[in-house]
């Protein structure tokens, strides 16, 4: 009983699943990947604000994907829920936008588009 809660069991991350990549698209047609994945440490383990971070993103990108799942949204209504706005508020707080800028959520794995909106989000 005691080994069990010194080496707890790991089935929970059984479920678990990639996160999908956002980018950003410019005029120019160059891709940037916003908030990529981070190389986790073992120093940083338990003391890891920009891992936080880029969790926090991640999760609203999650939540956003749920939302368009379970609802018809047109690129209006999509731009007005609270996920979008979370991730338009941290990715502005990460990178320049621009008028002609492309917001394209993709599969990690198999590169799918999840989600293709054109802009114009900094207006």
């Amino acid at each position: 009983m005691l080994l069990t809660f010194i080496f707890p069991s790991w089935r929970l991350f059984d479920d678990s699943y990639e996160t999908p990549i956002l980018y950003l698209i410019k005029e120019n047609g160059e891709k940037l990947e916003v908030f990529p994945p981070i190389p986790t440490k073992l120093n940083l383990l338990f003391i890891n604000p920009e891992h936080n971070y880029y969790l926090y993103f991640h999760s609203a990108i999650n939540r956003l994907i749920n939302e368009m799942a379970s609802n018809d949204f047109n690129q209006k209504e999509l731009m007005k829920l609270k996920e979008f706005q979370i991730i338009l508020k941290l990715m502005k707080s990460q990178i320049n936008l621009e008028v002609t800028d492309q917001i394209k959520i993709m599969n990690r794995t198999s590169k799918e588009v999840i989600l293709h909106l054109p802009g114009p989000f900094c207006a």
